[in-house]
Formats: C-alpha cells, sequence, structure tokens
C-alpha cells in the first residue's frame, strides 16, 4: 500500500502548507505533492489557489492539480479569525481530501 510522507511543513493555520511525497509499492519514482491552504483577504475566480493541491513536475515547479471546490469540501477563506483552533477546525477537511485524493489517483 502506498504512504504518504511528510517532508515539510509549516503549521500556521493562516498560512498551512504541507510538502509529502507518495511512495508507491512499485519500482517506480515518487511524487511529491504540496497542500496549501492560505486565508488572506479576497477569494480568487475561478480556480482556488487559496486551498489546493498541487504535483511537482519533473522541472521542480509545482502545478495546481485539484482545489476544495473540486475536492467537494466546505472551505471558508476566514482571513478575520484570529482563533487557531478554529482555522485548523477550517483546515482538517480540505487536508484530508487532498491526502485522500493523492492515494486514490497516484497510487498504483
Amino acid at each position: 500500500m502506498a504512504k504518504l510522507k511528510t517532508l515539510w511543513e509549516n503549521p500556521d493555520p493562516r498560512n498551512f502548507t504541507r510538502i509529502v511525497e507518495l511512495n508507491s509499492d512499485n519500482d517506480g519514482p515518487s511524487r511529491k505533492f504540496r497542500i496549501r491552504i492560505c486565508h488572506r483577504n479576497g477569494t480568487p475566480i475561478g480556480f482556488n489557489t487559496n486551498c489546493c493541491l498541487s504535483v511537482m513536475t519533473l522541472d521542480g515547479d509545482w502545478s495546481n492539480i485539484l482545489d476544495d471546490i473540486m475536492a467537494g469540501v466546505h472551505w471558508k477563506n476566514d482571513y478575520l479569525e484570529r482563533d487557531n483552533k478554529r482555522l485548523e477546525a477550517n483546515n482538517r477537511p480540505a487536508i484530508a481530501a487532498f491526502e485522500k485524493y493523492i492515494k486514490a489517483v497516484y497510487a498504483n
């Protein structure tokens, strides 16, 4: 079974970032992903770059592949909230959905 390994994390719930690596069971290359959740003023039109999942391409750039809306999760850009526990609770479903997506789509 493929497993996600956390390589780096910024745990601040206002600007959460987690870099994970998917190690597959076969001898193929591992893939790196970035989960990014940022509470800030303004909401992007179209793809929500404030709450999204990216994959690292072969040249080391990040390519966005999924946002909270596409993942079917309710996430609120709550940049006025000062309680970190509430922000973490708001972020948790999106993080879980992104990790589930990685395992479902990229694991062999």
